[in-house]
């Protein structure tokens, strides 16, 4: 996984991007969220979720949930920036049964 964060405008700085944990997890609840600009489609929809279990594997499960935290930290304390998120697969990569089709990254 690749993290980048970039300033909202010039008056925000980003010092630091600081890993948390990557791990299993459980969705504990769900929202959805209609008309977000951010998002083509959109909607998109939250989870709450809580660890299961910190690890580096993911099991070959149908629904299995795995997932990071980090903190961002900078200036102004609170403000926003963009962030790239880049996931990398190994060979063969992730396969979309609904598609058909695989992928080794996504962002």
């Amino acid at each position: 996984m690749m993290l980048a964060a970039a300033a909202a405008h010039a008056q925000t700085r980003v010092d630091s991007l600081q890993f948390q944990y990557a791990g299993i997890l459980e969705r504990t609840s769900e929202k959805k969220i209609i008309k977000d600009g951010n998002i083509s489609v959109g909607q998109r929809t939250e989870f709450a979720t809580r660890l299961v279990k910190s690890t580096n594997v993911v099991p070959l499960r149908s629904g299995t949930v795995f997932g990071t935290q980090f903190r961002v930290s900078g200036y102004p304390q609170g403000a926003s920036v963009a962030l790239r998120i880049v996931w990398s697969y190994p060979s063969p990569g992730i396969f979309d049964r609904r598609t058909g089709t695989g992928r080794l990254r996504d962002e």
